[in-house]
């Protein structure tokens, strides 16, 4: 059901499809689905990217303080 509202949200562009696929599966999946299907990122994608590294990999981002 998750792949088959992320397609209709791909062919559409209406967000309300992503909307309900994210209340059924996990940021990964919904970020695997964009990266398989070349789709641009968003902000809140960045976002899920950071908090998936943080979490599962101990990463600190880099702060340039001049």
């Amino acid at each position: 059901m998750v792949g088959k509202m992320l397609d209709q949200w791909e062919s559409t562009g209406y967000d309300e499809f992503r909307e309900v696929a994210e209340e059924f599966t996990t940021p990964r999946r919904i970020l695997r689905y964009i990266i398989d299907n070349e789709i641009p990122l968003r902000s809140n994608d960045y976002d899920a990217i950071r908090e998936i590294l943080e979490k599962e990999h101990n990463y600190q981002p880099i702060i340039n303080e001049e």
